[in-house]
């Protein structure tokens, strides 16, 4: 045996490798210490099973919504309720809007009145084409209108949802009720799913990733100092087109 034993009084004395044993006390440590912040995530076969649409991850020029989905997943977007558990200088939990709630990621994408606009806008864009798809469907009225419903709850609580929570800003959807046509084989009632489920999808990252950036630019006003210094951005000339010719609080210059 060794001259000398690696020993911990939670652990005993440690027989394996110790740089083995210290790296897995370090992962643990590690997964214990980071807070979801939200309720845990409900199984993924309640919700659809469409494969999401990949323009929105491997193309757009912007990342923004898959940033999003990213730190909203792992429980580290910056609301002001894990802020106020991350840091201590005093950073309170409640809603950076006003309201007399506690601001979680649930908070902002679903109960804020402060976005019921860009939902509602969001719900308009979603009922204008699905309408087109299922006008151009062999769908009967009744299965057209139980569609259409459920888009109109898509951004809220409602029972169509797994535990009567709305997760869209995870990218998410619930599971479409069962289309069958008379007419139209199998394929063709899969297709139209399928289109229904991508639109739906892409709509429901653009509203989160436009509701979190109008928070993060709230955030940054209310921090920054009236009349300080502006900030230069420098970015490749080809995304030129676009953005806007100037923010606010910043200039920005092509290369």
């Amino acid at each position: 045996m060794d001259n000398f034993a690696l020993y911990s009084p939670s652990h005993g004395f440690v027989d394996s490798n110790t740089c083995q044993f210290i790296d897995s006390l370090l992962s643990q440590h590690t997964s214990f210490s980071l807070d979801t912040y939200h309720a845990p995530i409900i199984p993924s076969p309640l919700f659809d099973r469409t494969p999401p649409p990949t323009y929105s991850y491997l193309q757009a020029l912007s990342s923004f919504s898959a940033v999003v989905q990213l730190y909203l997943r792992s429980g580290q977007l910056d609301t002001s309720l894990s802020l106020s558990r991350c840091l201590s200088n005093g950073s309170q939990p409640w809603c950076r809007f006003g309201c007399h709630a506690i601001e979680d990621s649930h908070h902002i994408f679903i109960q804020c009145p402060c976005f019921d606009a860009f939902r509602n806008n969001a719900i308009s864009s979603i009922l204008s084409s699905s309408t087109m798809l299922l006008d151009a469907s062999t769908l009967d009225p009744a299965r057209r209108q139980t569609i259409l419903e459920r888009a109109r709850g898509l951004f809220y609580d409602s029972d169509m949802w797994p535990a009567q929570r709305s997760l869209y800003y995870i990218g998410v959807l619930p599971a479409f009720p069962t289309v069958e046509s008379p007419i139209a084989g199998p394929s063709t009632n899969n297709i139209l799913l399928t289109r229904l489920a991508n639109d739906w999808h892409t709509v429901s990252i653009r509203l989160a990733a436009r509701i979190w950036s109008e928070s993060r630019k709230h955030a940054q006003e209310r921090n920054s100092t009236p009349g300080g210094p502006r900030k230069v951005v420098s970015l490749p000339s080809h995304l030129e087109s676009t953005l806007p010719s100037s923010y606010p609080s910043l200039n920005i210059s092509f290369d």
